[in-house]
């Protein structure tokens, strides 16, 4: 991965997370005006330590359709509250896993880039 772009908070924008454990798992982001799906890569330590990392996709058209839907019924139902087992029991929500797409960057934002990761610091 040492030829992908190293990223850092600084480069992108955190648009939402999907999943989320004292910080961000996954999610959606902006980075030079384009959305792109991050997801943790976890090292030994965790859930202790932060995540060690995180890669960054790009999504198809289709990934980020689904992505807005449930999204959208994320907004709708949990967040005020109303009726979140709509979201929770909605088949599509039951059945997700993470996208998969070319990985085109890492994401540091704990201070830990893939090069370091197993090392002491």
């Amino acid at each position: 991965m040492s030829d992908l772009p190293e990223l850092t908070g600084a480069d992108i924008t955190l648009l939402f997370d999907w999943d989320f454990y004292d910080g961000p798992l996954s999610g959606g982001l902006d980075w030079e005006g384009r959305r792109y799906w991050f997801s943790a890569v976890l090292g030994e330590g965790w859930p202790v330590e932060p995540p060690a990392f995180f890669e960054v996709r790009d999504l198809a058209a289709g990934q980020w359709a689904l992505i807005d839907d449930l999204n959208a019924l994320f907004e709708r139902h949990v967040v005020p509250g109303v009726s979140p087992e709509v979201f929770y029991e909605d088949e599509r929500v039951k059945a997700w896993k993470d996208p998969e797409g070319e990985i085109v960057a890492t994401l540091d934002l704990y201070g830990k880039t893939p090069a370091s990761c197993g090392e002491d610091a």
